[in-house]
This record gives structure tokens, C-alpha cells and sequence, in this order.
């Protein structure tokens, strides 16, 4: 006689994420299946039905090649909002990089050429 797989209870809610295919940017999906920047918006899954579902609509986005390798992560409810658990999650929420490169600073590339305190030190 086969066993029948247990699904295992999830221990904590979680929501979904992906990246958009042309800007390459952080999305959560939503209730209503469309994708925001905010993770605030993002749906939440309490049971392993809602998060089947929610990634089976995340699949489909990912066909339409809209956006990219969606999966779900764990996240805690804040005033009913998600706010994710996981380090990883936490520095995608934030869309800021973790390093600053050697030479670069935060302002723009613009912003760091030809300033009146150096165009005269320019080579050219």
C-alpha cells in the first residue's frame, strides 16, 4: 500500500517574487496577478493551496515572459502588509546594492564628471 505524500504546513506566510525580464528590477506579485514594486502590495499565502495558486499565476506571467524566475519567500505581517524574513529578501526589498564598487560613488555618473571644482585638472 503507497503512502500518500504529507504536505508539510508552512511555517510561516510567504508571497511571491520575481524580476522584471527588461528592467531586470525586484517585483512582488499581488493579489490580483498583476506585479508591484512594492513589496507592501505584495499577496500573502498563509497554507500551501494559496501559495500553489499564487505561484501557478506567477507561472503564467513567466510564460508571457513579463517576468523571470518567480519563487516564494517567507515574510511576517506588519500592520497587514508582508515584510520578508530572509537577508536575501530584505536587500531585494530595499532595490539597493550591498557594495559600492571602488571609485564610484552614490551619486550619478553625470554628476561626477566636469564639476566646476575639477574641469580646469581635466585632460582631453
Amino acid at each position: 500500500m503507497a503512502l500518500a505524500k504529507q504536505i508539510k504546513p508552512l511555517k510561516n506566510p510567504v508571497s511571491v517574487t520575481a524580476n522584471l525580464l527588461l528592467k531586470g528590477s525586484t517585483v512582488y506579485l499581488k493579489a490580483d496577478g498583476t506585479w508591484s514594486d512594492d513589496i507592501a502590495n505584495s499577496a500573502i499565502a498563509h497554507g500551501r493551496e494559496q501559495e500553489t495558486a499564487l505561484l501557478a499565476l506567477a507561472n503564467i506571467t513567466e510564460k508571457t515572459q513579463y517576468v523571470v524566475g518567480a519563487y516564494s519567500f517567507d515574510v511576517k505581517i506588519i500592520d497587514g502588509k508582508a515584510t520578508p524574513l530572509g537577508m536575501r529578501e530584505i536587500i531585494r526589498a530595499k532595490g539597493i546594492p550591498t557594495i559600492t564598487p571602488d571609485g564610484l560613488t552614490s551619486k550619478p555618473e553625470w554628476q561626477n564628471q566636469f564639476t566646476k571644482s575639477n574641469a580646469s585638472s581635466q585632460k582631453i
